[in-house]
């Protein structure tokens, strides 16, 4: 049910991710909307992933669970590409977790040091320490771009406070 529920948040958070990356950078662009649809996407594997288990069905859940993480990495790996206004902080980060998330894939196999759902729990911890990050970094662009044009910058984004910008410029 965990898994379910977090999901829904992620799917939520992909329509505001889009919304708030167009007011950071200041423009809506095809990237944007890639951003936001593959948060989405992140999120609907996700949920799918929690509805299978894995004892009813193995390669329906290993299927929705791989598909999350495919698009946590192509979302991450594509990043530089979508939103090159970002801060590099969060291109740094992205980077840092395809490594994150590749090493635990070799744990899994060929390693075999935890199964498959450890695998996901491992990948669910980076795609949230990501979303984080991300937030933040649009928090501070919106900041950063408000105080380049010389107006306030109103809520740094839909989900926090106004945040203090200039993080990894």
């Amino acid at each position: 049910m965990t898994l379910v529920l977090s999901g829904v948040l992620v799917a939520t958070m992909g329509a505001y991710a889009r919304g708030d990356l167009e007011s950071a950078t200041g423009r809506a662009s095809t990237g944007s909307r890639w951003v936001g649809r593959l948060i989405a996407g992140i999120g609907v594997s996700m949920v799918f992933t929690g509805l299978v288990r894995i004892d009813i069905a193995e390669w329906l859940h290993m299927v929705f669970g791989s598909s999350m993480v495919l698009l946590f990495c192509v979302l991450c790996a594509g990043l530089p590409w979508f939103a090159p206004r970002l801060p590099r902080s969060i291109h740094l980060v992205s980077i840092a977790m395809v490594v994150a998330t590749i090493g635990a894939l070799l744990l899994w196999e060929p390693v075999r040091y935890y199964s498959f759902t450890g695998f996901e729990f491992a990948a669910c911890g980076f795609i949230f320490v990501w979303l984080s990050a991300f937030i933040r970094a649009l928090a501070a662009a919106r900041k950063d771009r408000a105080d380049a044009v010389g107006r306030p910058s109103g809520p740094a984004d839909s989900t926090s406070a106004p945040a203090g910008g200039k993080v990894g410029s």
